[in-house]
């Protein structure tokens, strides 16, 4: 999940749901828009009991090359515990 900490909700079992949407707005630029929440626990039953923790985020994508699908992104992260940048190198849109 986006807009946490790296290794902040770690335990044995998650459950987690993941929402994105996609939209190219030109034929080598678009857009992202994600919402986020998941859960933590000793046992998938015990996740589902423990708090759940959201996130919400925002990106951007330039594709490099007109001949090859590659991007770069740039993603931001919210949460109730901060929020985060990401950079992606390779994704295809």
């Amino acid at each position: 999940m986006r807009g946490f900490s790296s290794g902040r909700y770690q335990d044995e079992a998650a459950v987690s749901g993941h929402l994105e949407w996609r939209h190219k707005f030109h034929p080598r630029w678009g857009f992202m828009l994600s919402a986020e929440v998941g859960s933590v626990g000793n046992s998938i039953s015990n996740a589902l009991d423990n708090k759940v923790v959201t996130s919400t985020g925002a990106g951007i994508r330039w594709q490099v090359s007109k001949k090859q699908a590659m991007h770069l992104g740039l993603d931001v992260g919210v949460s109730e515990d901060g929020e985060a940048i990401y950079l992606h190198v390779g994704e295809k849109f």
